[in-house]
């Protein structure tokens, strides 16, 4: 597909926010791929100058050791012909030297990539996608994707897909910072995971439908029926399971086991109900030893010593920070919890 054409299908999806005049520039001017951007077909195979290279643009010896192990086609690249513009590229969005050391480490075959088919491209859509080339770096940092695909492939007809559910370009934006890699999905399994969503009672118009549709697309089908049944057999009925889901589908990124464990702890304790843990089902996401046994001993030792006035509901435990909970419960009493490994 021409340029010309992917530039209007994006104008299409963005209609009010436009794309960024570099963007526009680049569609305007972009002709074929001149053949500096591409790895020379012969070169002499000595590492030593693409070393170089690399560190005077901010790599580590360990990053250069890296790049070059797994890059083995830059042993024979022209450092100066074909990374330099590349690297160059990723500057002119706002990159650091440090994040384009980062995102090429991690993934090298970014340098063996079309500046102008593939890199350019894919940048300025970002840009103008994320508002902001901080974003980017962010997102680039999370999964380097968007810059080995075609995107006109990939995220465009997934991006068509969502908003024909009505979802507004602020939703799905929302979803491509937060959980880029659904976009990688074919359009076929996309569609498949929001027929499951929607039987599961998550529809489209739903404010939490950007946080179930990656949560329920990352299982199996099998693990989410295991997660389910860990939910039944804490007590929760069918329709509270999935209840659960609906107000929180983070909880279900927890696994079946550590469902049952933290479950299980805080209904042990007699201080939490089934209808507690429905209010806060966040707390399945809780680390039970560093965070909700701790606490809870905490509490328990100024109960005790009738320093607190009421239990606190397991929003508390759950779902306060490190800062505000020693602020609130610890810092006060903190003679009366000396010793604790909860202090150190």
């Amino acid at each position: 597909m021409d340029g010309a054409l992917l530039r209007n299908r994006f104008l299409c999806l963005f209609p009010k926010g436009g794309l960024s005049s570099i963007f526009l520039r680049f569609f305007a001017t972009a002709g074929p791929p001149r053949s500096s951007e591409t790895l020379p077909a012969e070169s002499p195979k000595n590492s030593e100058p693409i070393a170089l290279f690399l560190k005077k643009n901010g790599f580590s010896d360990i990053q250069t050791e890296s790049v070059l192990k797994r890059g083995t086609y830059l042993q024979s690249a022209n450092a100066e012909k074909t990374i330099k513009p590349k690297i160059d590229v990723f500057q002119q969005f706002g990159f650091s030297s440090a994040d384009v050391a980062y995102i090429i480490t991690k993934d090298p075959m970014i340098l063996s990539r079309s500046l102008s088919n593939r890199l350019y491209p894919s940048l300025s859509m970002l840009q103008d996608w994320l508002g902001s080339g901080g974003r980017v770096v962010k997102i680039l940092r999370r999964t380097t994707k968007f810059l080995r695909t075609d995107l006109n492939k990939t995220m465009y007809p997934n991006m068509e897909y969502l908003k024909s559910l009505g979802l507004s370009g602020k939703s799905i934006l929302r979803l491509l910072r937060l959980y880029p890699t659904t976009f990688f999905n074919t359009l076929e399994n996309l569609r498949s995971q929001v027929e499951r969503l929607e039987r599961l009672g998550v529809k489209p118009s739903s404010r939490m439908f950007v946080y179930a549709l990656p949560i329920l697309a990352s299982q199996s089908k099998e693990v989410w029926e295991l997660k389910l049944q860990a939910l039944r057999d804490i007590g929760f009925s069918e329709s509270e399971t999935l209840s659960i889901f609906r107000k929180a589908p983070a909880a279900l990124t927890a696994s079946p086991e550590k469902i049952k464990r933290v479950g299980g702890f805080l209904l042990a304790t007699k201080r939490y109900t089934l209808s507690s843990i429905m209010t806060i089902p966040v707390c399945f996401c809780c680390s039970l030893e560093k965070r909700l046994k701790p606490r809870l001993q905490v509490l328990e030792i100024l109960e005790e010593r009738k320093l607190i006035n009421k239990f606190p509901s397991l929003r508390v435990i759950s779902s306060y920070t490190e800062k505000r909970f020693h602020r609130q419960f610890v810092a006060p009493h903190r003679a009366e919890l000396t010793g604790m490994a909860f202090l150190r």
